[in-house]
């Protein structure tokens, strides 16, 4: 949950983010999209990565499915919110 100082502050970043980098928005732009692949990476890197594992260690399918399914879920869990410390 955001509270009203929170947002202030962020709908700052961005206007001064959009007015003093980019008026037209195209280079904001483009660093979300590229700020949402990388983050989509975590996901999908462990299935080019599966590949070697199995041949280089050669462990039988549950094992594999089991350390596939932890890094997606190490990926996906959220991170602790920090602020309250």
């Amino acid at each position: 949950m955001t509270t009203t100082s929170e947002k202030a502050a962020m709908d700052a970043a961005v206007r001064h983010l959009v007015s003093n980098y980019s008026p037209q928005g195209n280079r904001v732009g483009r660093l979300m999209m590229a700020s949402i692949l990388v983050e989509a990476w975590d996901l999908y890197a462990i299935a080019f990565v599966l590949i070697f594992i199995r041949n280089q260690h050669h462990p039988d399918t549950l094992l594999l499915g089991l350390a596939g399914a932890g890094t997606q879920g190490g990926a996906v869990h959220p991170r602790p919110d920090r602020s309250r410390e």
